[in-house]
């Protein structure tokens, strides 16, 4: 196994395959895939640190070596950085003697006298090498615009020009990989002790996007456990007032796992938060805590249309036939942007008193500009339910 997956001339799609294929070997495989995880193949490397993932959260039992190589990869002790190469000190070379006004006089005696052959100036250049002063240069020309084009001319000072993001293929160093991919994988090995070592890096100075793999690991586990150990708290508050938005969001997700009238308190005013995508983060936690009050609602009206939505769910799903008013008034708001999903959400929480609701509104002479949205809102709903419940809801 050692010997194919370290085998260069071995294409890169078999030896992948070979990874997936062990992977059902269980703590056999794990050695070879250790190793593999330091492949100068980016390929090689990511497969291998899955499978360890995928070995480590299906192994019953804790600890497993897969789920410990993943941890040490975290801290980046699996691939050590190379040995930055010993630079040679070179000798200095011995300062030439300052040129005195008596030897710089030798030698321009020394020198033979040549006749300079000086041509009329013909441009700045020529002027400057020549030592001769410069012709006065004439002013030039002042250009006047018509009414039109002086009207171009600004509309080209105000438009933006596009751009255009190119993706590369990242080139990172092995070391480097394996760190970031660890703290992202380690989210599927759910247990106490890998949750701990989650919470512990986030205090320390790492790579970016290796907070970044931790913060979403750590959601993970919140999501699989119900809850996280409150000694996340402290550094997911600092992380939220991090100059950077990914950070944010997922201290953000992070923190709505942990229990505690705090949090609720400080979800609550996360709400107020400019970075829109926080707002949102907050929304979900309060679905997933059954906090649904007057925040929720206001939250159909977020300037941010995914706050929006967010809200939408979690009224769905904790008031359902209550909330019907609210979600056909959010359907046909925005231009109906989201009036399919709405409708997906009353014909899985409030499918009789959704439909009602829809019903009477195309019934309605004077929301004839909103007839569309019900009609697409309604066919969603209707597809929610089996053909004879559809048909007795319509």
């Amino acid at each position: 196994l050692l010997h194919v997956l370290g085998n260069k001339s071995i294409p890169q799609e078999f030896r992948v395959g070979v990874i997936e294929a062990v992977q059902g070997a269980g703590d056999i495989a794990v050695p070879a895939l250790l190793q593999a995880a330091g492949d100068e193949d980016r390929h090689l490397r990511l497969a291998a640190l899955t499978a360890l993932a995928e070995i480590a959260s299906n192994d019953p039992k804790w600890p497993n070596d897969a789920g410990l190589g993943l941890m040490v990869g975290l801290d980046g002790d699996l691939v050590l950085p190379p040995e930055e190469p010993e630079v040679e000190e070179v000798a200095k070379e011995e300062p030439l003697p300052e040129i005195t006004e008596e030897i710089a006089k030798e030698i321009d005696e020394e020198l033979p006298l040549v006749a300079e052959e000086r041509k009329p100036a013909t441009s700045t250049l020529d002027a400057i090498k020549s030592n001769l002063p410069d012709a006065p240069a004439s002013e030039p020309e002042e250009v006047v615009l018509t009414e039109e084009q002086q009207r171009f001319l600004d509309m080209t000072k105000t438009r933006k020009h596009a751009k255009r993001k190119i993706s590369w293929d990242i080139a990172a160093a092995p070391h480097e990989d394996v760190q970031r991919f660890s703290a992202r994988l380690l989210g599927s090995v759910v247990n106490a002790e890998v949750t701990e070592k989650l919470i512990g890096v986030l205090e320390k100075d790492i790579d970016e996007d290796v907070l970044h793999g931790a913060l979403f690991s750590l959601a993970k586990h919140g999501e699989q456990t119900g809850a996280l150990p409150d000694a996340a708290l402290e550094p997911l508050q600092k992380l939220l007032e991090s100059e950077t938005s990914e950070t944010r969001v997922l201290a953000a997700r992070a923190m709505g796992w942990i229990k505690g009238a705090d949090i609720d308190t400080a979800l609550l005013d996360m709400l107020k938060s400019t970075d829109p995508l926080v707002r949102v983060e907050a929304i979900r936690a309060m679905d997933h805590r059954d906090l649904a009050g007057k925040e929720m609602i206001d939250a159909l009206d977020d300037e941010y249309l995914g706050v929006g939505i967010a809200a939408a769910r979690a009224l769905a799903r904790l008031y359902g036939d209550a909330s019907v008013d609210a979600l056909v008034l959010f359907a046909v708001s925005h231009d109906g942007t989201y009036r399919r999903d709405i409708g997906k959400l009353l014909g899985q929480f409030a499918p009789k008193a959704g439909a009602a609701r829809l019903l009477e509104l195309l019934a309605d002479e004077s929301q004839k500009a909103r007839w569309l949205v019900a009609i697409d809102a309604l066919a969603e709903l209707f597809q929610q339910q089996p053909r004879e419940e559809a048909l007795k809801v319509a």
